[in-house]
């Protein structure tokens, strides 16, 4: 059942689209600025319509790599956690497309707290299951080392999963408390997060 959400999520999301298409204003706000201010702007259809459409690509792709991985059989070891990234990829897209909608409706959201939430939420459920990721061709920390050594494959992903939740962790604290130094706290652990993974991988071979 858990492998059928982001398809049911997809479907709702062109479902609400079509629904509201035409109440939906011919200009359409599709990003904000950290300080929750719009920054981006698009014609009905493309704002209507991307997020879903992303999400169908998203979809389609996470049904399709492991039948395109020489490494097939290694998925069904980790098929939970691989559709647990599914649901979280889409399921952002799917948060962020019902938060433009309603934006769009004139409904008032506080973009620069629940941004920050989605993007924290995101991050916790990825890096809960990223350590138990095995080898693959498409999903993970894929790196020189890594993909040659099956313990530096699991140790990588371990402290990145480790990274990861805490990042997530801080987002969340930087929706709950906005403010400039929380901001950048919040960024800088994402920036941890990349440099840490790739670091643990390259010193685990030195």
């Amino acid at each position: 059942m858990r492998k059928w959400i982001p398809t049911i999520l997809t479907v709702i999301a062109f479902g609400l689209s079509i629904a509201l298409y035409s109440q939906l204003p011919d200009r359409i706000v599709i990003h904000w600025g950290m300080d929750g201010e719009p920054n981006g702007w698009a014609d009905r259809p493309f704002g209507a319509f991307m997020l879903p459409a992303m999400m169908l690509v998203f979809t389609v792709l996470f049904r399709m790599l492991p039948r395109a991985d020489l490494l097939n059989d290694d998925y069904k070891k980790f098929s939970p956690s691989y559709n647990i990234i599914s649901i979280a990829a889409v399921g952002l897209a799917f948060a962020v497309h019902a938060v433009t909608l309603a934006s769009a409706l004139g409904y008032s959201i506080p973009i620069q707290r629940v941004g920050p939430a989605f993007l924290g939420v995101f991050l916790i459920c990825i890096g809960n299951v990223l350590p138990r990721l095995r080898a693959n061709s498409w999903v993970g920390i894929r790196t020189p080392w890594s993909e040659t050594s099956d313990a530096n494959w699991a140790r990588t992903h371990r402290i990145a999963g480790y990274l990861m939740v805490a990042s997530g962790v801080l987002w969340i604290a930087l929706a709950a408390m906005p403010g400039v130094w929380m901001e950048r706290v919040a960024i800088g652990s994402v920036v941890l997060t990349v440099i840490g993974s790739f670091g643990t991988s390259a010193f685990s071979e030195s």
